[in-house]
């Protein structure tokens, strides 16, 4: 039912911006996040940008299955678009293949490494325990709106820096802005009964 109601959202969004003047375009994106979860949203893309974000479409089919048409529903994802489209042509990326200007730009997330290997098959990382490192690169404008991009192999390859490096410079950004440390459970026991120092794992090789 809910893939029929995304179909039904992405046709009615194409035949309401044709019937506007407005020029976008719509497409439905399936979304990989952590531990592999899949989410389906739409993303109106405007012709002048090169992003867009994706919008879930999860809490607009609970509105339907109460009741609400697919036309409103329509029409406050078309409301969405035109308030966030100045704000998406502003976010730079035009230098996003060329590493000496956006490595200040890079930082670091988190998953569970077991529960994300989909997610992490085209993201180079670091293994530590169960969990994985992997870098982002985040992209904003003067008005403090932001996205991130995660770095794959493909822009890595592109970029021709080895992750070692995009790694390290990540975690020294992250540093700068606030401590970022990852410790293992028997550390912080260990530092607790012994008065040890525990290590931060996102520093090992």
């Amino acid at each position: 039912m809910f893939n029929q109601f995304a179909k039904d959202i992405e046709e009615e969004l194409r035949d309401y911006i044709a019937d506007h003047g407005i020029t976008a375009t719509v497409h439905l994106n399936n979304v990989l996040k952590r531990n592999d979860v899949s989410r389906q949203g739409v993303i109106i893309r405007d012709a002048q940008s090169e992003i867009a974000p994706v919008i879930y479409l999860d809490p607009y089919f609970d509105d339907y299955q109460k009741g609400k048409d697919i036309e409103s529903i329509v029409k406050e994802l078309i409301q969405i678009y035109e308030t966030n489209k100045d704000a998406q042509k502003k976010l730079n990326i035009s230098n996003i293949h060329e590493f000496e200007k956006v490595k200040n730009n890079l930082g670091l997330g988190v998953v569970n490494a077991t529960k994300s290997l989909e997610m992490l098959s085209d993201i180079p990382y670091r293994g530590m325990e169960d969990l994985a490192a992997y870098c982002t690169l985040i992209i904003s404008d003067r008005n403090d709106n932001y996205g991130q991009i995660k770095v794959t192999n493909s822009l890595l390859e592109k970029w021709g820096v080895g992750f070692d490096e995009v790694y390290n410079i990540a975690l020294q950004n992250n540093h700068a802005h606030n401590t970022f440390c990852l410790y293992n459970m028997e550390d912080i026991m260990s530092e607790m009964l012994n008065h040890t120092t525990p290590e931060n794992m996102l520093g090992r090789k």
